[in-house]
């Protein structure tokens, strides 16, 4: 029960890409490229509107010739990365559904790749794997797996309830169509409001109940309302690692970027909220029914 791109690179072998899989430099890719031509971050493969797509992040692409920002990957497609270095898609598995989660405090959110599962201090799901999690859940090939606190893993499927201290979450199927939010025009997309706290944002999109983002997303959110404009990527970098090594600090700027590009999206937040004018230059676009504030402290 998975959404897959089965592609490859000229004559490599073939590997599946599904949603939220990143293609890039970085050793976490699930496709790494070791070329000097490709950025740690390059592309993304998104789920949208019942098909899978690729993004663009920092780097570009070409189809057909032609520089594209995202592409439908489809059978035949032949997605040119970097001047000969081609990605070539031979076949997209889409389920009729594919597994979700939803419960109190956390609204339905699709399953992509590893991710943690806490209810202190609010219910949220986060991508990749944390030792300090109420829960893990993994992909194992076609299936899903989860494990609660240090018990046995087990399988995760449609009905199945997950208990955390006191708190119910289910797994359900997610039809395809709904499974990815469509692209719609900004000016009618939901509202957000943006509450932050010093390294915590609570984000609220349309009617939606109020999600806390911490850890470094919500840090990175933090610094973004507090700024209140355009500013370089490596201030805002420095402000949430304040590390010297310019090539860390991009490394950490990347993976952090789409991490809570991938959270906001998860919210039903709008791709352009937090953006990049590819300059160097990063800032939240706010539109008129968007509110952002800052408080010093909570309470």
């Amino acid at each position: 029960m998975r959404a897959v791109a089965w592609c490859s690179i000229g004559d490599g072998p073939r590997i599946g890409l599904v949603h939220g899989d990143v293609i890039g430099r970085l050793a976490t890719a699930a496709l790494m490229l070791d070329d000097a031509r490709i950025s740690e971050a390059h592309a993304l493969v998104s789920l949208r509107g019942g098909a899978l797509q690729l993004l663009a992040l920092r780097g570009r692409f070409r189809v057909a010739g032609k520089v594209r920002s995202e592409v439908v990957l489809a059978e035949g497609v032949a997605v040119e990365l970097a001047p000969g270095l081609v990605l070539d898609v031979h076949e997209v598995v889409l389920p009729d559904a594919l597994l979700g989660i939803e419960g109190d405090g956390l609204p339905r959110q699709l399953l992509a790749g590893t991710s943690a599962l806490d209810v202190r201090p609010v219910v949220r799901l986060r991508p990749g794997w944390h030792p300090d999690a109420a829960a893990l859940l993994w992909r194992l090939d076609d299936t899903w797996r989860v494990r609660v606190g240090s018990g046995p893993p087990r399988p995760l499927r449609d009905g199945d309830a997950v208990d955390i201290d006191g708190w119910t979450l289910r797994a359900v199927e997610v039809p395809l169509g709904a499974a990815g939010r469509p692209r719609t025009r900004a000016d009618f997309a939901a509202p957000v409001m943006l509450d932050a706290c010093v390294d915590t944002v609570t984000v609220t999109v349309g009617g939606l109940a109020p999600v806390v983002v911490g850890g470094v997303s919500g840090r990175v959110l933090a610094e973004l309302v507090a700024l209140g404009g355009p500013a370089s990527w490596e201030a805002v970098a420095r402000e949430v690692w304040r590390d010297d090594d310019l090539r860390v600090l991009r490394r950490r700027w990347d993976v952090a970027m789409v991490r809570l590009r991938g959270r906001l999206r998860d919210l039903g937040a709008r791709d352009d909220l937090v953006h990049a004018d590819g300059s160097g230059h990063v800032e939240l676009l706010l539109r008129s029914q968007d509110r952002a504030t800052l408080r010093e402290e909570a309470g």
